[in-house]
């Protein structure tokens, strides 16, 4: 069995709930050969989501992580499955910062991400990045690190059906936030979003589309120091 607090990277893919696949992990912040393990991510296994956005980013890059990892997506991978993020409230761990009284964060102990369970309106991608720096200001949940997510971090909020929230995402998040910003550009310099209604990852063809911002912080390891 795999214990401790590690780092993993998805090398195999899974299908459904509880079914087994295969992970790389090695203790977080060492070096070396990772362990081999293939029981199910769990609390204590970290698994890397690329965290930084990409310019020259394609749908085919998208396809690719989709396909490899088997995951749920509308257009790409309607057989595939879900990411088994594992969510838990930081205001239920005792995180009462005042600046998280506009919504709760929700930190995913899978993927190591915090994201707001709420967000914006619609807004341009000019403001998106505007109200980013207004939370990492505010020091927003006690967090200046704020940003958008890539589109393989926001592909692991989809889930395979229509939830109560009539969204293909866990009923945890805002249904207000239909869509979502990415950090990702393509070569056109066209910005990603993902739409939550429809279950996919679409391009900003014109430049002109809103969007909802709803920010991820991390990743980082660990359940919060605020956690009895």
């Amino acid at each position: 069995m795999v214990s401790g607090n590690q780092v993993c990277s998805i090398e195999g893919m899974f299908l459904n709930d509880g079914e087994e696949f295969t992970i790389d992990c090695e203790p977080e912040g060492q070096e070396g050969d990772a362990v081999s393990s293939s029981e199910p991510v769990n609390s204590g296994q970290l698994v890397n989501l690329r965290p930084t956005g990409q310019q020259n980013y394609t749908l085919n890059l998208y396809r690719n992580f989709i396909t490899r990892l088997n995951l749920w997506d509308a257009e790409v991978n309607f057989r595939g499955g879900d990411f088994p993020g594992d969510f838990i409230s930081e205001q239920h761990l005792g995180n009462q910062n005042p600046a998280n009284s506009s919504g709760t964060i929700l930190y995913d102990q899978t993927s190591g991400l915090r994201w707001q369970s709420s967000g914006t309106g619609l807004v341009p991608f000019a403001a998106a990045v505007k109200h980013l720096e207004t939370l990492n200001s505010a020091n927003y949940g006690g967090r200046n690190d704020w940003r958008l997510p890539t589109s393989e971090e926001a592909a692991s909020l989809l889930r395979a059906q229509v939830l109560d929230n009539g969204l293909f995402t866990l009923p945890e998040f805002d249904a207000e936030q239909t869509s979502m910003w990415t950090s990702d550009e393509s070569p056109e310099n066209n910005n990603f979003y993902m739409s939550l209604k429809d279950g996919t990852l679409a391009i900003d063809q014109t430049g002109q589309l809103r969007c909802s911002v709803r920010a991820v912080s991390g990743p980082t390891g660990g359940l919060p120091a605020t956690a009895n």
